[in-house]
Formats: C-alpha cells, structure tokens, sequence
C-alpha cells in the first residue's frame, strides 16, 4: 500500500519556520554525510555490510565513487572541528557549498579552524564571512585560492633562502672567529719569537761583556785580598755554564754539530 506524505497547511510565518527548520536540519545532514563518508572509506565499514568495495557500497546509494571520495576529504578535516562542539556556524558552513568547501579543504585547510569558531576564513590579505563565501563564485574562490598558494610558495621559497644565509651567516662567523684565534695565537707566537731573541741577543752581548772584563785581569797581577773573590766568579761561570747547559739540553742536543 503506497503511503502518500502528509502534505501540511501553513500559514505564512508557519511556513517560513518549518523552511528554516527543514534547511538547517538539511544542512546538518550534508556535514554529517561528510563526515560519516569519511568514517566509511577509511575504516572499509561498507565490508560489514556486505559490500566489496566503497565503490560497490555507494553506488548502490545513487552515489558516484569520486563524489564520495571528495565528501570523504572534506570530512576528515571537518570532523575534528564539530567534535569540538565549539562552532556555531554549521548551517551557514554548508550553504558554502560542497565545491567550495572541498577547495577550501585542499587549498587552506590551515584556516579552517576560523571558520568554524567565528564564521571567518582569512586567505591571504583578505578576510571572507561565511556570506561571502556563499555569494563568491566558485571560479572566483578557486583564482584567489591559486593566487594565495603562489604566494604561499614565494613565501616558503624565500623562508628557504633566508635559512640558507643564516646558515652561511653561521659557518662564516665560525671561521671568523677561528681566525681570530689562530691570528691571536700567532701574534702571542711574534710576540714570545721577539723576546726570545731580545733575550738571546742581551745575553750574548752580556755575557761577551762579562768575558772581556775577566780577560782583561792578569792573574798573576791580581791582589791575595781579591783573589778569593775571582776565584768565586770563575766558579759561578762554571756552575752557571752546567746548569744551562742542563736546562736547555733539548736545544744542545737538537743543534749539535751534525745532527
């Protein structure tokens, strides 16, 4: 027996409230159709009914495989967001539209968040409401969408080249300071080099003065007072000669004749 539905009278306001009433709920069920494709597709539940595959299992509800997949896209990242609870703007979201929204899914799916919790997509320089969006059309959406994607890529090229130079910036710094060190080091060897030599050159010329005033005494011309006294100093030469001779005998046997 065929059932005929149930066709109600309304006055004018009836009417306008049961349209809005009836648009919301169709709303609700268009992101839910989203979501539960998704659950769908990628859980395989169409197995526990029986079906092969997701294209079987759609078919069978008037549904194209590719028209599923794309609710399935779109579902994935909405989910999330009316799981949250935290949006208020569900009905105005599916007046956007599937084509848009599935744009908007693969173009910015970074701003979705926005969308859902204030009513506002922000791509690029520009903000759009949830009516502008439904008044925007779908060319014009997929221009600025392309536009904001070459933009996105400039902008991550140039994040990319600046990386590259800090890093350069980075290697060069270090070896400027490794030649600061090595250039510090070096003066500090000049520096040592030039008074060891200072050192060498007033000890010989010390101690050639120190030999000249000795050689000038004739011994046998040297008074009994001060005899001890010369005898004291040649010793000490003697001594001091050994103990040189003993600290620095790395360079005596370094520089021996013949080595």
């Amino acid at each position: 027996m065929n059932q005929e539905l149930e066709v109600f009278e309304f006055g004018t306001e009836e009417r306008k409230t049961r349209a809005v009433i009836l648009d919301s709920k169709l709303n609700d069920a268009l992101l839910d159709t989203f979501i539960i494709s998704a659950e769908l597709v990628d859980q395989k539940l169409y197995k526990e009914l029986g079906y092969e595959s997701a294209k079987d299992y759609f078919q069978n509800k008037s549904i194209s495989i590719r028209q599923a997949y794309r609710f399935a896209g779109i579902g994935r990242e909405i989910k999330p967001l009316l799981s949250s609870g935290k949006t208020e703007f569900t009905s105005e979201i599916a007046h956007v539209g599937t084509r848009k929204l599935e744009e908007i899914v693969r173009n910015a799916s970074d701003q979705l968040e926005g969308l859902f919790t204030d009513g506002k997509i922000k791509l690029g320089d520009e903000e759009y409401s949830t009516d502008d969006l439904q008044e925007i059309s779908f060319r014009e959406l997929d221009s600025r969408l392309k536009t904001l994607s070459k933009k996105v890529e400039k902008n991550d090229l140039l994040e990319e080249q600046n990386k590259s130079l800090q890093l350069e910036k980075k290697v060069l710094l270090k070896e400027q300071e490794e030649f600061k060190k090595r250039d510090q080091k070096y003066r500090e060897a000049s520096v040592t080099y030039d008074e060891m030599e200072r050192d060498i050159v007033d000890a010989t010329e010390a101690f050639a003065e120190a030999q000249r005033l000795i050689n000038r005494i004739e011994t046998s011309l040297v008074p009994k007072q001060l005899g001890p006294r010369l005898k004291l100093l040649i010793e000490t030469i003697q001594n001091a000669g050994v103990d040189i001779a003993d600290m620095h005998s790395e360079v005596m046997f370094k520089y021996d004749e013949g080595l």
